[in-house]
């Protein structure tokens, strides 16, 4: 390859980067490619996994192993989960169709999610936390 072209390149990827350091729905869109990528893989090797976890999985190596920047993922993590609302819309178009929901099942379904989401997150924050203590520290 020429010199102009490996400058041309290397321009593109400089403002490829800048995007997506910048852009939260690019990272979003980043977020979406990787997860049909891992979807595709699945499929087509017939891997008894879910894509997304597949994917999902295989950006925690890159992210781990740094071959990509965790600023690429930061703001469309945000964007996503200040947009989750809509990610739930079904949920709330089930209450409406299941009118046993507003009855005593639905009573017991409430309290069953209030105990038990309170749980799920301290469970999740003591595993995290013995998992911390048990990771040999590194100097960043």
């Amino acid at each position: 390859m020429s010199h102009v072209m490996n400058l041309a390149i290397s321009k593109a990827c400089r403002t490829a980067r800048w995007h997506l350091s910048r852009h939260w729905w690019l990272q979003a869109v980043l977020f979406i490619a990787i997860w049909a990528l891992g979807e595709a893989v699945v499929r087509q090797f017939s891997i008894p996994i879910p894509g997304s976890v597949l994917g999902m999985g295989a950006l925690l190596a890159a992210l781990e192993f740094r071959w990509i920047s965790v600023r690429w993922f930061r703001r469309g993590a945000r964007g996503l989960l200040a947009h989750l609302l809509l990610f739930l819309t079904p949920a709330m178009l089930a209450v409406v169709n299941h009118r046993e929901l507003l009855s005593m099942t639905g009573l017991k379904l409430i309290v069953a999610v209030l105990i038990g989401t309170p749980l799920v997150m301290i469970g999740t924050a003591v595993v995290v936390e013995i998992g911390f203590r048990l990771q040999p520290s590194r100097e960043h």
